[in-house]
């Protein structure tokens, strides 16, 4: 069975740029562009990473949103963003066993942390 993985982000390029690539690697990908609607898509269940955006339109963030998959049992969970976190942040990373990729990133750096 393949393995599903949730990918939310505001820009439809940078989604589709995941979307192929972890296609190609056998997932099957689900794609939201904000963070309520990612949390309709991880209602559904079933997903063994999310991968979101930390900075998006709308009331929920793309933290609030890995919090939430990691209350569902999600094992992997990453943290994309341009932007520097607060100490604060950090430590709810951490304590969430959220993992982080800031970008520019590579293709190999994010399959480092989804195999």
């Amino acid at each position: 069975m393949k393995k599903r993985v949730l990918v939310v982000d505001d820009d439809s390029l940078f989604r589709k740029f995941l979307l192929r690539g972890l296609e190609r690697l056998g997932w099957n990908v689900v794609e939201a562009e904000n963070g309520e609607e990612g949390l309709e898509k991880l209602r559904e269940g079933g997903f063994d990473a999310v991968i979101s955006d930390l900075n998006m339109p709308g009331k929920i963030s793309g933290l609030e949103l890995l919090i939430q998959a990691r209350n569902q049992n999600v094992p992997r969970l990453i943290l994309i963003t341009a932007d520097s976190l607060s100490p604060e942040e950090m430590s709810i990373l951490s304590i969430h066993g959220i993992s982080l990729l800031e970008k520019p990133f590579t293709f190999q750096q994010l399959l480092y942390l989804i195999p």
